[in-house]
């Protein structure tokens, strides 16, 4: 009895070796097949995601975001291109206004010249012309740089042969020195209009002479405004 028991304790511890043995293998096994799909070997490329793996929502997101982004930019193409064309639309308006309303085809045309006689008691801070109620010319300098134009062309173009009208509107300051210096914080404005008639075939050319009237007017009086015309043959 005590034989058969020592062999069958040898068989068990053997059973149980073996079983030792198969498990360490399998293990090895599983560790080299993991290790290898997670980092693969050198100069292979790695193993693909399984097409089960759900996409992250974050991804899901910036790829909307990106498309969202490019419908935007198209989207923003076309209206700039839509201003392009309205702008070219306005400029050919233009084009046309001035060839059929204003007259360019019956050979009508005008120069307007601004002419600054003020003196040194006034100074001009800015300058407004219109000619048939559309402004033509508009400029302010408050530094004085306008007082430098001693002459110069405010409009020339086409119009229709016929009666027009030409208006003016000039800012003044005054200027004084010592005991006048006082007159520097006397501000006008010089409001006129003149009525001019051009002819077909002829041209009209008017010089607008802002002055200061001589005599016993008040300081704020005394600015004016002459029209000088002369007319000239279109050919």
């Amino acid at each position: 009895m005590i034989r058969d028991n020592s062999n069958a304790r040898r068989g068990t511890r053997v059973l149980l070796a073996r079983s030792v043995a198969v498990a360490t293998l399998i293990g090895a096994a599983f560790v080299v097949r993991f290790a290898g799909a997670a980092e693969p070997a050198p100069g292979q490329p790695p193993q693909p995601i399984p097409m089960s793996v759900p996409v992250p929502e974050e991804q899901t997101a910036d790829q909307a975001a990106q498309a969202f982004d490019r419908e935007l930019r198209t989207v923003e193409e076309g209206v700039g291109q839509l201003k392009e064309r309205v702008f070219s639309s306005r400029a050919t308006l233009e084009m046309l206004k001035e060839l059929v309303i204003e007259g360019v085809a019956t050979g009508s045309r005008v120069s307007v010249l601004h002419v600054n006689n003020v003196g040194g008691a006034y100074s001009i801070e800015s300058m407004q012309y219109w000619i048939d109620q559309r402004s033509v010319f508009s400029k302010a300098d408050p530094s004085g740089g306008l007082d430098e134009l001693s002459e110069t062309e405010v409009y020339q173009g086409n119009v229709k042969p016929g009666t027009h009208t030409i208006q003016v509107a000039l800012g003044l300051r005054g200027k004084g020195y010592k005991v006048f210096s006082y007159l520097r914080a006397w501000q006008f404005k010089l409001q006129d209009s003149h009525e001019f008639v051009v002819e077909e075939g002829f041209t009209k050319s008017i010089r607008v002479i802002a002055g200061a009237r001589s005599g016993f007017q008040r300081y704020q009086d005394r600015p004016s405004v002459e029209y000088v015309e002369s007319t000239g043959s279109l050919e």
